[in-house]
């Protein structure tokens, strides 16, 4: 018995010499054609990765969210300057630094006689504004060591809300 090769069929199940064993050939079962089923296959790659590369290339060049300030830096450093810390109490901005999606503002502040930089943070509250607190840890010394019995005075004359509003569009 002679077994002649079909290309469209493939074999399955056990070796040559394992049909000699049981002294007929196997039942051959028909399947894809290994050229066909490789080229159908590398089509269907092809076509999801192209409607995947679209979905990318959709969702990611919408821009990210930035908050209100980002743009307004130096209208930001303007109202800034114009704030008590820097106008009474004779701070000097020493740098603005923005979190990366400007929701945050880092204020280093210089503080006239000191080394030390003294640090505020203002955040977007959501309309278009950014709020924070800061003190004049000076003046909260001086309020310590003269031992005031209320201290709600010295807190109010040394500490200084910020808040920097940014125009619409």
């Amino acid at each position: 018995m002679s077994i002649e090769s079909n290309q469209g069929v493939e074999r399955m199940g056990a070796s040559r010499s394992g049909q000699a064993q049981f002294g007929r050939p196997w039942r051959l079962a028909p399947t894809a054609h290994t050229c066909r089923s490789a080229a159908f296959t590398f089509m269907k790659t092809k076509n999801t990765l192209g409607i995947l590369a679209a979905f990318t290339f959709l969702v990611g060049c919408t821009p990210p969210h930035r908050g209100p300030a980002y743009g307004h830096e130096q209208e930001f450093r303007r109202q800034l300057a114009d704030s008590v810390p820097v106008k009474d109490w004779g701070f000097k901005i020493q740098d603005i630094r923005f979190s990366e999606d400007y929701y945050k503002a880092l204020i280093l502040f210089a503080v006239p006689g000191k080394t030390n930089m003294q640090e505020t943070v203002l955040e977007n509250d959501g309309f278009r504004r950014y709020k924070g607190l800061t003190y004049d840890y000076d003046k909260m010394t001086a309020f310590k060591t003269n031992k005031l019995a209320d201290m709600a005075p010295a807190l109010q004359a040394a500490s200084c809300a910020i808040t920097v509003t940014i125009p619409s569009k």
